[in-house]
């Protein structure tokens, strides 16, 4: 059952692996590296985490070992037999059986006597059971045919019974087929389909943490999208998606078919404007996900007339743009998402119209605000306009066909020209200038600062004095002082 697999760059936490399991070794025990990292390898993939399992150790002796090197050794679950050395995943082997009742939600054994070949059958998919001995040339155990799955692109259970016990492996699974391009197993999707009603039990972090990877990892999240699709998991639990399939767009500029198919061809299209900067690509790629929310809620049909049909029906969503804030907003909160992102999607959503609607003779006070609001968010008007690009090249208008987006370069090269474009102009007047004016603060300090943005926005003057000159006598003719 070994192989050899291509030589492994050896990084920091490669060499610290290896050090440990020369200690390990030493006392008699083993150590191997296992799971992600392994297929990572040989699908020639860098992968930069790597985890640890010993063997034939006690959790005490164990404790000792990776004490040296990390004297706070963080303990991620001493129940679980799972440690943090210094980034470095070390776990023990473990048995785990679902029960009714308790915070986790299963019994867990460690047991450090377990063979590999049964430690690596508690483990979600084949592709993910291979050891790597670091101290050896590449080679690799392989108890369930992990490699074959690789070669095949497919995702393979290894155990029915143990699937089944975690819902988690559902998401997984979604992620898996994003990242790796990997066609699901027939028995895998039969076995999601009937425990899928589990994933509600599921806390919002470890579902956040799944659809981040299926996100700014996938190749293709449409192929993650589709599987959950499939096994019924958006009415579950994600009914905002749920209600987008069977959503009708009009077919003269959305030819490619109901809202869900835009959105998973959206996401497709957002891979290649990731950048591999973390809080960017989760940005683009939730916005682009949530960006047609609200067209469940606001799309109708209503009768139309051409020269060649005489009557057609025509799909239009009105306002499906604001719709879609209050949708983002329950979905990201679902997944217990970060205040900073769900506030930089929401803005995203809300405006995502705009690169298109701007074109239409929009003044440079529309694009200043714009940018300001967007600001306030944590977000640019670059990141707008990616989001808009994601949506208009998947449609099926002879622009967006032939790779085109003149509405959106003319969005870009303006608030590029306006310096607004990956920030908003800070407000040249403060509090402090009207103080220095010898004013005292009060509740009209809030209505010369508000006309003072209004100036700046609408004159693009940057001179704080000039910009308060004119706001002093505006509020002074409309009675405000």
């Amino acid at each position: 059952m070994e192989s050899q697999s291509d030589n492994l760059r050896e990084d920091d936490q490669f060499m610290l692996a290896q050090a440990i399991t020369r200690d390990v070794i030493a006392v008699g025990g083993s150590a191997f590296i296992v799971g992600g990292y392994v297929r990572d390898r040989l699908l020639g993939l860098d992968s930069k985490d790597i985890d640890l399992e010993i063997f034939r150790l006690p959790q005490d002796t164990v404790e000792t070992i990776l004490r040296r090197y990390d004297p706070d050794l963080e303990m991620v679950g001493k129940s679980f037999g799972v440690y943090k050395v210094c980034g470095l995943d070390v776990s023990l082997p473990r048995t785990e059986r679902k029960v009714a009742n308790g915070h986790t939600g299963f019994d867990v054994t460690i047991d450090p006597f377990m063979s590999m070949e049964d430690a690596a059958r508690r483990r979600d998919f084949t592709c993910n059971t291979m050891f790597l001995d670091p101290l050896s040339e590449g080679v690799v155990y392989d108890f369930y045919d992990g490699r074959m799955s690789l070669v095949r692109k497919r995702l393979d259970m290894v155990n029915a019974a143990a699937f089944a016990e975690d819902p988690l492996r559902i998401l997984r699974a979604a992620q898996h087929c994003a990242r790796f391009l990997f066609t699901p197993d027939v028995a895998l999707v039969t076995y999601a389909k009937a425990s899928v009603a589990q994933i509600r039990e599921l806390p919002a972090e470890r579902l956040y943490e799944e659809w981040v990877k299926l996100l700014i990892k996938g190749q293709k999240p449409s192929w993650g999208m589709a599987l959950l699709s499939e096994v019924g998991a958006y009415p579950i639990l994600f009914p905002e998606i749920a209600a987008l399939h069977g959503v009708q767009q009009e077919p003269e500029y959305h030819g490619e078919g109901d809202v869900f198919t835009h959105t998973c061809m959206a996401l497709d299209e957002a891979v290649a404007l990731r950048t591999g900067d973390e809080a960017h690509d989760l940005t683009l790629m939730f916005a682009v996900l949530c960006h047609d929310f609200g067209k469940a809620t606001t799309t109708e049909h209503i009768g139309g007339r051409t020269a060649a049909t005489k009557t057609i029906i025509r799909w239009r969503s009105y306002g499906h743009d604001d719709a879609g804030v209050a949708l983002s907003l329950t979905f990201l909160q679902r997944l217990n998402a970060p205040i900073w992102l769900t506030k930089a999607v929401c803005a995203l959503v809300q405006h995502h119209l705009a690169p298109c609607l701007f074109v239409e003779g929009a003044s440079d006070k529309s694009y200043r605000r714009l940018a300001r609001q967007l600001a306030e968010a944590g977000t640019t008007m670059r990141m707008l306009y990616e989001v808009a690009q994601a949506d208009h090249f998947v449609r099926m208008s002879p622009e967006a066909t032939a790779r085109r987006f003149p509405d959106g370069e003319r969005f870009l090269r303006r608030a590029e020209a306006l310096e607004v474009i990956e920030r908003s102009e800070p407000d040249a007047v403060m509090g402090r200038d009207l103080i220095a004016r010898g004013m005292t603060p009060g509740p009209e300090f809030g209505i010369i600062l508000k006309r003072c943005r209004e100036i700046q926005e609408t004159t693009g003057l940057k001179d704080a004095e000039a910009i308060l000159e004119r706001a002093l006598v505006n509020a002074t003719k409309d009675g405000d002082l």
